[in-house]
């Protein structure tokens, strides 16, 4: 079940044309929200496709929550 913020949040994202980044401490709630917001977007007809810089964070992605998952991996030289 969303709470208010997660629930206010959705319908911002939903009724902008505006690109979003969603981020937050560990349990905060973001997997249940873009989840939420997923399954709006996927009754419209919509692809999302979830990105990550974390292979883990990727995997669970991809094995619970999207079916289309691109893990960034990012590297910094000098």
């Amino acid at each position: 079940m969303l709470d208010e913020k997660q629930s206010a949040l959705i319908l911002e994202i939903a009724l902008s044309k505006n690109d979003y980044v969603v981020l937050g401490k560990a349990g905060a709630g973001k997997t249940t929200t873009m989840e939420a917001l997923t399954e709006i977007y996927n009754k419209q007809g919509y692809q999302i496709i979830g990105l990550s810089t974390s292979g883990a964070v990727s995997a669970n992605l991809y094995n619970f929550y999207l079916n289309n998952t691109i893990n960034m991996n990012i590297c910094i030289s000098s």
